[in-house]
């Protein structure tokens, strides 16, 4: 009481006022982006798109513009937006996280957000990613596939190639599996050397890192490898994150049941993986993407035995959702499961890629 007596009413008053007027503010935003149905992109050459905010990732903007389709725009390209038709999850290269929908920013190259009480400015080139969700429990789905064959006439040998992804995010969950392989064509038939099939999961624990379990499946008759299950255990932390970069590193526990091309079956075993990921992004013609993959594996059962999964893939969009992929992976294990196995096993893979969000 003696305390509440020393606070000046003037002071009691302006505080009151404050939360008031912020309460209000954030209201009429949550009302003016209810109302509006569709999305709106301001350009600094003056040009206005209408349609649906699909992502920002890398410096690039998603949306699919009535009349016109998916366009991807370059982030340094817009004065602000206004998105009200989904739900956002904005991560930001301050390592922030919000949910919110949209409004446009007075200042040129931001956007405004409402965060509980408070209305945020935020920097398009401060936004390193960003997903749309139709509501707060929704989720967004990613994919892509890519195909690609070669022939050589005077051996009669030719080669298909051929991967798949599927993504599905929300708010603290990211799902997600892929298959890659590699077919040869011979005069005998056909055989599958090379195969990889992924299924992981992802929790968000914060903006730096991830808990991660996944199941994979492998193949690789060069090496030996008939089939092999793996099943992971581990986090991983974000190192870099930019608009242009990306770099996580992790580790975990990961087990391990073989089978050779001979049939014979191997105890299950156990590793420690140490798994890098790269990501870099140019916004010069033709735009181009890089990424690096390089996963290394000590073995706890076998004594002195090392493997390494690695992959490096160059793609480059030829335009809208379609692209040209080069790909260069490599297979390393000291003590293959084979017997008179090799050792290594790499290659290169072209193929022609189409991607999808939705």
């Amino acid at each position: 009481m003696f305390i509440e007596l020393l606070v000046s009413p003037s002071l009691m008053l302006s505080i009151y006022i404050r939360n008031w007027t912020l309460s209000v503010l954030a209201s009429s935003i949550s009302f003016v982006l209810n109302a509006q149905v569709k999305d709106t992109l301001f350009l600094y050459n003056q040009s206005v798109l209408i349609g649906e905010l699909k992502n920002i990732t890398l410096g690039k903007l998603t949306i699919d513009a009535d009349d016109v389709g998916l366009v991807n725009i370059k982030t340094t390209k817009i004065r602000t937006l206004r998105a009200a038709s989904h739900y956002y999850r904005i991560e930001t290269t301050h390592k922030k996280v919000y949910y919110s929908r949209i409004l446009e920013d007075t200042m040129p190259g931001y956007i405004r957000i409402a965060n509980q009480d408070t209305i945020l400015s935020i920097a398009l080139e401060d936004i390193a990613n960003l997903s749309s969700f139709k509501n707060p429990k929704a989720a967004q789905w990613d994919g892509s596939a890519s195909v690609g064959y070669s022939f050589t006439r005077s051996s009669k040998i030719g080669r298909l190639n051929g991967d798949f992804s599927l993504k599905r995010t929300t708010r603290r969950l990211e799902l997600s599996s892929s298959y890659s392989t590699i077919i040869t064509q011979t005069d005998t038939g056909w055989t599958r050397d090379n195969a990889t099939g992924t299924l992981t999961g992802s929790y968000f624990i914060n903006t730096r890192w991830q808990a991660v379990a996944f199941l994979q499946y492998q193949r690789n008759l060069e090496l030996g490898l008939a089939r092999r299950y793996q099943e992971g255990l581990g986090f991983t932390y974000s190192i870099i994150s930019t608009n242009h970069v990306r770099l996580r590193t992790g580790s975990g526990i990961v087990l391990n049941q073989e089978l050779n091309t001979e049939g014979v079956t191997s105890p299950t075993q156990v590793e420690i993986p140490f798994v890098n990921t790269f990501n870099f992004f140019s916004f010069s013609k033709p735009e181009m993407d890089l990424s690096s993959t390089q996963n290394v594996y000590f073995s706890l059962s076998t004594k002195g035995r090392v493997r390494h999964d690695g992959q490096i893939k160059l793609t480059w969009k030829v335009i809208t959702d379609f692209s040209v992929t080069l790909t260069l992976y490599d297979n390393y294990d000291s003590k293959p499961p084979g017997i008179n196995a090799a050792t290594l096993d790499y290659g290169i893979v072209f193929g022609l890629s189409y991607s999808f969000t939705r």
